[in-house]
């Protein structure tokens, strides 16, 4: 939370220096600097509008998703369409996707909400398989990082589903 207050914080004071310079040139008659000020005010109370915004749907989509699995698989094209093909038809529970389309972030999950859970735990990575647990205002992850192999011949499916069924069940007994 002290994240969303500085960048209220931020937007109130780049607010007084847009006003500060406003009246600077108000009073001595230099309207370009009038216009300077109001400028910087106009764009700081955009910034704050947006930044109140962005903390609203955060705040949203954290209290409508709490306790959902998230499966976070953003890897090489062929990896995500074998992970597509063989391991997601195999687990037998509701979860979100996360994935590649080209250089961007997609899935069931907006890009910016993305990346601030990987801002909220640095384990979360690109290129690195994991199931995600959103709880309250924390992360929990269970690295997938064997899914990196899924395209080789001693890659055994099964192990990795039974791995995500003991991760989901540890959380249904809580």
């Amino acid at each position: 939370m002290s994240k969303y207050f500085s960048l209220i914080t931020s937007t109130i004071i780049g607010l007084g220096i847009g006003v500060a310079i406003f009246y600077w040139g108000w009073v001595n008659e230099g309207y370009i600097r009038m216009i300077i000020g109001g400028l910087i005010g106009l764009a700081m109370i955009k910034s704050g509008i947006d930044n109140y915004n962005y903390i609203v749907e955060l705040e949203k989509w954290i209290s409508e998703n709490q306790n959902s699995f998230i499966l976070f698989y953003p890897t090489k094209k062929e990896t995500q369409e074998t992970i597509k093909e063989t391991l997601i038809p195999n687990i037998d529970f509701e979860f979100k996707e996360v994935f590649y389309d080209g250089p961007k972030l997609i899935g069931d999950i907006k890009r910016s909400i993305v990346l601030e859970l990987m801002n909220w735990n640095t384990r979360i990575r690109v290129n690195e398989p994991a199931m995600l647990y959103v709880r309250n205002r924390s992360i929990d992850i269970l690295e997938l990082k064997e899914l990196l192999e899924i395209k080789s011949e001693n890659f055994v499916v099964d192990k990795t589903i039974e791995k995500i069924n003991e991760f989901k069940n540890g959380y249904n007994t809580m």
